[in-house]
């Protein structure tokens, strides 16, 4: 006779579930030491999952994401001091761009005014 097997999965129940998730799978693909940090940061819940989301997103236009962990600060510290760091993102992931994550502010606010030049044109 064989024993049943019951699996730990269980599907997401709510819209926020299905993020964690998504989110939990897409740290998976980092490197191990930016995943450990990342996830510490929502252990501890210095970051919130969509902080942890827009970290991500930043990560899939990186020239270089093998800091991540440490751009999470930056992140949050540029978008504090007006740069748009996140609408440069969300250009940059729209026309498939490579971004610099360790630019100064003004080169972000450069890259920003280039790339929403290329969307009006777009």
């Amino acid at each position: 006779m064989m024993e049943s097997v019951q699996s730990s999965y269980s599907p997401p129940t709510s819209a926020h579930e299905s993020n964690v998730v998504r989110i939990e799978q897409r740290l998976n693909l980092l490197p191990k030491q930016v995943a450990r940090k990342l996830n510490g940061y929502l252990e501890i819940k210095h970051l919130t999952y969509n902080q942890i989301e827009l970290v991500l997103d930043a990560g899939e236009v990186a020239i270089d994401n093998s800091k991540l962990d440490a751009f999470a600060l930056s992140y949050f510290a540029l978008e504090a001091s007006g740069v748009p760091v996140r609408d440069t993102i969300n250009l940059a992931r729209l026309f498939s761009l490579k971004i610099n994550l360790w630019a100064t502010p003004t080169q972000w606010k450069m890259t920003y005014r280039s790339f929403r030049r290329q969307y009006v044109v777009a």
